[in-house]
């Protein structure tokens, strides 16, 4: 006999009452669940202390030339606006990129504007070149014809486009500095390049942040991805210090059929607020090296209590080294078997 039926028949016993065959498949049900949700957690506690993660996100720098709404950097005071070294980078890059358990995927992207950095074709080519997946986000500003056709060159797998607003007004009242028309452009640039050079990459994203001033835009800009070309939309939830997710009601028109499009990917809130917290299985790297268990942490605490969370240092140590220290095998532990952090509740994947 097995032992989910077993334990169904245990917990029937035990309790002096009398089911019938649907309360007794949905008693099973429920076990099988547990049983299941078990077994995940088994599968991700041993993937999270013995491999390394399959996901890691690396901030080419902290500058930007933006000042969004949507973004942290509204928020808090920046203790430094500055490019990683592309030294350090290789050096982060050979380190993660091992033969059997090494990365999979690497985002460049942190908060500041990838194109900042004058080596971000280079840092695409690098890492592309020890055969990682590639992806970054941009708020695609500092872009033309001779850096998108580098882009397309690189390889690279994956770019998502920051675009908050379906219509002009709103968009630059979210996206403050940034051109509504030069971005819809700077899309259509892109796209009519891949064309003319028959690549396939980069897939191209749209990513819209959700706030009050623009979430019964998400209807316009999901045609407006359908329109462009592009691959998909994704929304997400603004997350700032101290805020708890909004309620599912607010996502609902995500959900909604009529906003739904056959044409192209929507992704929305509801699905993020499912997944599983990433912290078992990625990592976030700063501008300067330092390793955080995950971009949220980067973006709702103060600086000064950065050192609370900070799990090494890439300029002086290894990143097996940090990766797979008692205390940070310990973190990620924890938070497998459900420990929360004040921040969590601000996080995208918070339930």
């Amino acid at each position: 006999m097995g032992k989910l039926t077993m334990a169904v028949r245990e917990t029937v016993s035990s309790s002096g009452r009398k089911f019938g065959l649907k309360e007794l498949l949905e008693i099973k049900l429920n076990w099988a669940k547990r049983l299941y949700r078990g077994v995940m957690r088994r599968q991700l506690l041993l993937r999270s202390l013995y491999l390394f993660p399959s996901y890691v996100q690396i901030e080419p720098t902290s500058k930007c030339n933006l000042r969004c709404k949507v973004c942290i950097r509204s928020r808090v005071k920046q203790t430094a606006s500055e490019d990683m070294n592309f030294d350090l980078f290789k050096t982060i890059v050979d380190q993660l990129r091992q033969p059997i358990y090494g990365t999979k995927v690497v985002n460049l992207t942190g908060l500041g504007e990838p194109f900042l950095n004058p080596n971000i074709i280079p840092m695409v080519r690098y890492a592309k070149s020890k055969g990682l997946h590639v992806m970054l986000d941009t708020n695609f500003t500092k872009v033309n014809e001779d850096i998108l056709k580098e882009t397309i060159n690189s390889e690279l797998d994956l770019l998502v486009v920051s675009f908050d607003g379906a219509s002009k007004k709103t968009f630059e009242a979210i996206r403050v500095g940034a051109v509504f028309d030069e971005i819809v452009e700077n899309v259509k640039l892109l796209l009519r390049l891949k064309e003319e050079m028959n690549a396939k990459k980069p897939e191209v994203v749209l990513n819209s942040t959700i706030r009050e001033e623009n979430v019964y835009e998400i209807p316009q800009l999901i045609k407006m991805a359908e329109d462009l070309g592009v691959k998909g939309i994704v929304f997400m939830k603004q997350a700032m210090p101290g805020e708890k997710y909004w309620e599912n009601s607010i996502f609902s028109l995500i959900a909604n059929e009529k906003f739904h499009s056959e044409k192209i990917a929507v992704k929305g809130c509801l699905d993020y607020m499912k997944s599983v917290c990433c912290v078992a299985r990625s990592c976030y790297i700063t501008f300067d090296g330092k390793v955080l268990p995950c971009y949220p942490i980067y973006q709702l605490i103060p600086r000064e209590e950065y050192g609370r969370y900070e799990m090494g240092d890439l300029t002086k140590q290894r990143f097996s080294e940090i990766w797979f220290s008692r205390r940070y095998r310990q973190f990620r532990k924890s938070i497998v078997y459900g420990a929360s952090l004040p921040f969590c509740e601000s996080c995208f994947a918070h339930k």
